[in-house]
């Protein structure tokens, strides 16, 4: 988690640090062992970079984000269209070629994770993906597997410093939904803002920040246990009267059953 506000020549921002310990919060309430910085120049974000490659094992559930500036372009070192995160001490950051030394490439970031950890890698970036110089089109398949990567922005586009990409997705990642769920209606929020955001999505299976709610066990209530009676026939000796024999009979319980003997 690094949030990036006050930038040398870059204009400063307002949002991303409060963004950034918005998602920290969060995330540590979740049971996320958590990495995190603000203001970060270069060697501390890549520190903070180090630092949570060494936490990841084989099947984790990382999350990376990220708020504050960005620019998409090709990169003269690899060719490939990348994005790269801006640190504050940005005053060297003119040409491609200075991206490539001074800021921190996002493809090496995802790359690295998912070389590390084999289980899934969700990625947000909020950020603009505005180009350095002439641009260079969309950026392309990073390559990385297992990887769930949102943009706060299109391609190309710059995102707002409004703090509504971190607000709606602590607002459904509170609530027991799918990933997918989570960022379906995070980018139905933000294109009402008149941002578009991008997904994607390589992740398999099914994840929730919040777990749904157990429905609950409905244990059927027994019929009653049917009563058991007993049906006493005895004898009474009625007086003066030589071996007559009567019959009476009763419903009773068990417990107040009678053990008579002929008289």
């Amino acid at each position: 988690m690094i949030g990036n506000n006050n930038y040398q020549r870059n204009r400063r921002l307002t949002n991303a640090v409060p963004d950034a310990r918005a998602m920290r919060d969060f995330f540590r309430a979740k049971g996320f062992r958590v990495v995190y910085a603000e203001n970060a120049d270069k060697d501390t974000m890549n520190s903070k970079i180090n630092e949570f490659m060494g936490g990841l094992g084989k099947k984790s559930v990382s999350v990376i984000y990220y708020s504050g500036h960005a620019s998409q372009d090709k990169s003269r070192d690899s060719g490939k269209i990348t994005n790269y995160l801006v640190p504050i001490n940005d005053s060297t950051l003119t040409s491609v070629t200075d991206y490539d030394r001074d800021a921190i490439s996002m493809n090496y970031i995802l790359n690295k994770t998912d070389e590390i950890n084999h289980g899934l890698n969700i990625a947000m970036l909020d950020a603009c993906r505005t180009p350095i110089g002439r641009g260079s089109g969309s950026i392309q398949n990073i390559g990385a597997e297992g990887i769930y990567l949102v943009y706060s922005t299109a391609s190309g586009a710059t995102a707002s410093d409004s703090g509504q990409f971190r607000r709606s997705f602590l607002k459904y990642a509170k609530q027991p939904l799918k990933l997918t769920d989570i960022f379906g209606a995070v980018k139905l929020d933000l294109r009402k803002e008149g941002q578009r955001p991008s997904i994607q999505n390589d992740a398999v299976g099914v994840f929730y920040f919040s777990k749904p709610n157990p429905k609950p066990v409905v244990t059927p209530t027994p019929p009653p246990k049917p009563q058991i009676v007993e049906r006493i026939v005895y004898r009474d000796r009625p007086q003066n009267t030589a071996s007559t024999t009567q019959s009476a009979s009763k419903w009773i319980t068990p417990k107040d059953s009678v053990c008579r003997s002929n008289g």
